[in-house]
């Protein structure tokens, strides 16, 4: 089971315009976490926060790959997820 992941690219939304966010440009998305107006970022890379709305980041997310909302402040990517 060596297939390769998916790139996943999260854009931020920076003023009016969207750049990469560059610490996690190469790492698979692992999930995403709710924090009061952030949304923490969890990657193969590590984690961090970024302001943003929880349902933008969810539906940017899902974009490019298939996932789960495991609860109102958490989504999970599917690749992620080994036993429900």
């Amino acid at each position: 089971m060596n297939a390769a992941r998916p790139v996943i690219m999260l854009r931020v939304r920076c003023s009016q315009l969207h750049r990469p966010f560059k610490r996690f440009h190469r790492a698979d998305l692992i999930a995403l976490q709710a924090e009061d107006h952030y949304v923490r970022v969890h990657t193969s890379a590590g984690s961090d926060l970024i302001l943003m709305r929880f349902s933008d980041a969810v539906a940017a997310a899902q974009a490019g790959q298939d996932g789960l909302r495991l609860h109102r402040s958490w989504w999970a990517s599917a690749e992620a997820i080994r036993s429900i």
